[in-house]
């Protein structure tokens, strides 16, 4: 009887498999954490547009009750100011005088409101606008800190957003190495 030769050559080690479940579940997560972000955004960026305590056309008055927490803007639809005139008055009948130096910022939607100064009194407060055509609006101020929210939270679900999708290729990578071997 003869044995057979000595190998030459060890076995091949098969190597560990490696699990992708994981990575494809952390970049599925990342990738719906990013969408949120993305809808939170989108909220952030329409909704103070949305949130007008009242608006007009130009030629007429609106009486609005302001909060005593928070400032009021008056909004209108003119982009510049020498086309309409406006005067605030409070409940008493004095002039409201608006605060010009403001860092309020345009509300997007599907009417551009301009900012034209914040109004300094709480209560109740009478706006009236004179001008060409157009609206004008109290409502909230957009300022530059609601800005730097809206950009921080965007970028933020932006590199989710890249980290999930790598995350997803990487897991796919994985899954066909493995079936492959």
């Amino acid at each position: 009887m003869t044995t057979p030769p000595p190998p030459q050559f060890p076995a091949a080690q098969v190597p560990a498999r490696k699990s992708s479940r994981g990575v494809l579940v952390a970049g599925a997560a990342l990738v719906v954490l990013a969408v949120a972000a993305a809808v939170g955004v989108a909220v952030m960026v329409l909704a103070p547009g949305r949130q007008l305590d009242a608006r007009a056309p130009m030629g007429t008055e609106i009486t609005v009750t302001l909060p005593d927490d928070d400032v009021r803007t008056l909004y209108t639809t003119h982009e510049t100011w020498g086309d309409f005139t406006c005067d605030v008055q409070d409940g008493a009948g004095a002039e409201v005088q608006l605060r010009p130096d403001m860092t309020s910022l345009p509300l997007p939607g599907s009417t551009t409101w301009y900012p034209r100064g914040g109004i300094l009194a709480t209560g109740e407060v009478t706006v009236r606008c004179d001008g060409d055509a157009g609206e004008f609006a109290v409502g909230p101020t957009l300022a530059f800190v609601d800005v730097w929210r809206i950009y921080l939270v965007g970028w933020l679900g932006g590199t989710l957003g890249v980290t999930g999708i790598l995350c997803l290729v990487v897991g796919v990578a994985r899954r066909a190495g493995v079936r492959g071997a």
